[in-house]
Formats: structure tokens, C-alpha cells, sequence
């Protein structure tokens, strides 16, 4: 038998332990690029999730997720693929036939890339920039000049700075505290390690910034623990500014790439 499988598990499967049974079988049977792909999907859901058993996945709780990934940054067909990989560990954790896991290809609909992706109004940007404090407009010129990921800034580290070039740096990485611990790891998306040319004026608030603090990560909390609420804190400044904040989310910042006219 051909694909990937999982040994026999009793019937009520911890989430966790089901997807790394599975991703494990998936870097025994399929190409590296494939395991990364499932690697970072698995991690991705498992850290969202709030169930703890995998016969409580069902297809609201997906489309949720899909929401969640997208209001994050990811395309529709991308955020559908991501789903269809949760539904097949599903299906496999469980032993379910053809066509009885959560949710099945026809639910998603057609499966293709969207067409023009939203962007921000000049008018929105400019409402949304003047309601920002200090730290937080720069944290969002830096997510939106070199049209970077979420996840892409949350990583960013002092040696990805490269002053001299005027670009920003971005490559996997993984680092571990004195004692051993995983501090964090980040695993660039397939083919996105690249170097993004910026702005003299970006920089140079880049730098100003690093010299106010002491940690590894440029844009970190207090403690230099990544910052993980850029899509929160999103939608709080464009309340402050009296838009819409359901029209704000991180995937704009990547989409409206208009370099020339930063605020």
C-alpha cells in the first residue's frame, strides 16, 4: 500500500499526537519539500487549535482555520490546501472511507488562485499610519515596504540587517537559550529565503530602533520573545483611526506594495 499511514491508535486520539505521527510518516515516505510543507502546516494548526482530540475536528472548525490563515497572510487556494492536509490526518488517524472526514474537495469549491488581491486605499493607509504610536508605525512600514510575511518580521534577527546593502534578510533559523531550550524556530516558506532591497529612510529606523534595545530579535517583546500579536494589534490601531476593521489584515500589508509613497 502506497501513501501515508499510521499505526493502529485507539479511538480517542490526542491532536498532537496525531499530527506528529503523521508528519513523521511523511518525512519517511515523501520528498523533503513535502515534509516541509506538511511540517509547517501541522505546527501552524497545532499551535491555533484549542481541541484536544482529533474526533472534534469537524468542518466548522476548519473553515475557521481557514479564516484564521487568511486573516494571517494566506491566499484562498493556500489556506484550502492547508485544510485539506488537517482533513487527510484526520481521515487517516481515523480509519474513515473515502469521503468521510470533516470536510470533503467539493466543500472548498473550485480550487484557484484568487484574482487581484485587495490592497489598501491611499486614504486608509494614511488614516491608519497617523493613528499608529511610534513603535507600532514602524513595526508596520517594516511589514509593508518589503511586502514581508507575518512571520517574516516575527523572525527577524540583527544579523538579517544588512545596514551597508540597504536590504532586510530572510532565512530559516533556529536558536536554543544557554541552557539548551528552544527559544524559537522559524522555517522560511519554500523558495521565499531571499534579501529585499528598502528604503534609506527604513533603514535608518531599523537601526535607530536596535540601539534602543538589546535582543537578538529587531521587533521582539520585552522579554526578546517574538511578537506574536501583529494581527491583533492590527485591528486595534484601525479602530483607533475610525476605519473599518474588519477591511484589516496582515495579507493587505503584503499586498498594497506601493514603495514610493511610504507614510
Amino acid at each position: 500500500m502506497t501513501g501515508v499511514q499510521t499505526c493502529a491508535l485507539p479511538i480517542w486520539v490526542k491532536i498532537q499526537e496525531a499530527l506528529q505521527k503523521f508528519v513523521t510518516q511523511v518525512e519517511l515516505t515523501k520528498d523533503p519539500l513535502t515534509y516541509k510543507v506538511y511540517e509547517q502546516n501541522f505546527r501552524e494548526y497545532s499551535e491555533w487549535t484549542k481541541l484536544t482530540y482529533v474526533d472534534q475536528i469537524d468542518k466548522d472548525h476548519l473553515f475557521e482555520y481557514r479564516k484564521h490563515v487568511m486573516d494571517g497572510g494566506n491566499q484562498r487556494l493556500t489556506a484550502d490546501w492547508k485544510l485539506l492536509r488537517i482533513n487527510k490526518m484526520v481521515k487517516v488517524t481515523l480509519k474513515l472511507d473515502h469521503g468521510r472526514g470533516p470536510i470533503k474537495k467539493s466543500d472548498l469549491g473550485k480550487m484557484k488562485p484568487n484574482g487581484d488581491p485587495e490592497i489598501y486605499t491611499p486614504q486608509e493607509l494614511q488614516a491608519f499610519f497617523g493613528a499608529c504610536k511610534p513603535d507600532e508605525h514602524l513595526r508596520y512600514s517594516a511589514l509593508r515596504e518589503p511586502a514581508f510575511r507575518k512571520e517574516e518580521l516575527m523572525y527577524l534577527e540583527r544579523e538579517d540587517v544588512l545596514i551597508s546593502q540597504q536590504m532586510l534578510r530572510v532565512r530559516s533559523k533556529e536558536r536554543h537559550g544557554e541552557d539548551g531550550n528552544l527559544l524559537y524556530k522559524y522555517e522560511a516558506k519554500a523558495d521565499s529565503e531571499r534579501d529585499v532591497p528598502i528604503s534609506r529612510q527604513l533603514m535608518e529606523r531599523i537601526v535607530s530602533h536596535m540601539i534602543s534595545h538589546r535582543h537578538r530579535l529587531v521587533f521582539c517583546t520585552r522579554s526578546g520573545r517574538p511578537d506574536t500579536h501583529l494581527w491583533d494589534k492590527i485591528k486595534s490601531i484601525a479602530k483607533r483611526a475610525n476605519l473599518d476593521s474588519s477591511r484589516f489584515n496582515l495579507k493587505k500589508f503584503r499586498a498594497t506594495r506601493d514603495r514610493k509613497n511610504v507614510v
